[in-house]
């Protein structure tokens, strides 16, 4: 191999050149990399936006569903405490929207074996 000072300014012009290309080569190849990158993460916020829409109306649906239930329906978490009761369970109770979250579960049961079996649990109240 030739040092540099034995070739001739063709040959050094030559190099120059397919050094050049080379860079340009690995700057159309970042450009392209970088419109994918760009492209697949508009999609995924796409994707992200639309999997939120979807999920609200499925929750308003559920809510909507719980709340126009004949059926009363009550939930409570590990510790008993209400967190949920729709609104045939607050009129069951005689109780106003709201009223009974955060209550304990058991306050709602007349017998203490009732009240032992309700912790943690989810119930249905018929009329």
């Amino acid at each position: 191999m030739m040092d540099d000072t034995e070739k001739g300014k063709e040959e050094l012009i030559a190099e120059l050149n397919k050094v050049r290309q080379e860079f340009a080569d690995l700057g159309n190849l970042f450009e392209r990399r970088e419109q994918t990158y760009w492209h697949d993460l508009a999609s995924s916020e796409r994707e992200l936006s639309q999997s939120r829409t979807d999920l609200a109306i499925s929750e308003e649906q559920y809510r909507t569903l719980v709340e126009t239930l004949p059926l009363g329906i009550v939930e409570d978490d590990v510790n008993g405490i209400i967190t949920l009761s729709n609104g045939a369970h607050n009129k069951i109770c005689g109780y106003g929207k709201g009223e009974l979250i955060g209550k304990p579960v058991c306050d709602l049961l007349s017998s203490e074996t009732e009240k032992k079996r309700a912790t943690g649990t989810s119930c249905i109240f018929g009329k």
